[in-house]
């Protein structure tokens, strides 16, 4: 949170900037702002890749155990030769 102090005169002689220094706090009160984080594109889209990559293991680890729990246990040299 940010605090603003605004110095205004009651003299007659200082209206003007009193009711200038009035405005600009006003103005000042109505700014808002929403910050953003600053990412490297390349790097948001090398850690979106490794997650992608551990969701794929893990996926592909939970269907080795299905198909070891079949009897279906096939090997990758077996997948990679092709029915015989």
């Amino acid at each position: 949170r940010t605090v603003m102090i605004a110095c205004v005169s009651p003299a007659d002689i200082n209206f003007e900037e009193s009711l200038n220094t009035l405005r600009y706090a006003d103005r000042a009160r109505h700014i808002r702002n929403k910050p953003t984080v600053n990412r490297d594109p390349v790097a948001a889209q090398v850690a979106a890749l490794r997650q992608q990559v551990a969701q794929l293991k893990t996926e592909n680890a939970a269907l080795k155990r299905t198909l070891a729990a079949d009897g279906r246990d096939v090997g990758l040299e077996e997948q990679q030769q092709g029915p015989q």
